[in-house]
């Protein structure tokens, strides 16, 4: 009567992944070479808006990552060449809008903030907004060949 019991065991997982599935040995030694990781991360937004909503969002998940926004629309005005004067003295003359040089003071800490080289850079941004899709463009051109992460 037990000669028709089946006894299942649990199969081991040790299968070796065919030849094209396999990590080249190529991608170790790059990762190897690969410079220290920076502790830091820098997340970098265009508009103060999107800057209050990923700092929301970075503290509810307990995170302490630093974030910068810029307040300047690189939409309105000159930006060839980045002159913050030749800006300053357009929207004076077309939009009529005085005041604006706390802008431009705000503007000089968050590109000194947003270029360091110490830090993991993340930027997000959407191609939807003409003010954060313009300087998202203005930051990459200021990067160089910096590395950086794009969220869009």
């Amino acid at each position: 009567m037990l000669k028709n019991i089946l006894v299942c065991q649990k199969p081991t997982l040790k299968r070796k992944w065919p030849v094209a599935y396999r990590q080249p040995s190529w991608a170790t030694a790059a990762f190897a070479e690969r410079p220290a990781v920076t502790t830091s991360i820098l997340h970098i937004v265009f508009s103060p808006s999107a800057a209050g909503s990923l700092k929301k969002a970075l503290h509810d998940a307990r995170r302490t990552d630093g974030v910068v926004s810029n307040f300047d629309d690189i939409a309105l005005g000159p930006i060839n060449p980045p002159d913050q004067q030749t800006r300053l003295h357009w929207m004076e003359e077309e939009l009529r809008c005085t005041g604006w040089e706390w802008v431009f003071a705000e503007e000089e800490a968050f590109w000194k903030t947003a270029l360091a080289e110490d830090v993991r850079r993340i930027a997000w941004m959407s191609r939807r907004s003409a003010p954060q899709y313009c300087a998202f463009l203005e930051w990459l051109w200021r990067l160089g060949n910096m590395p950086c992460e794009v969220i869009f």
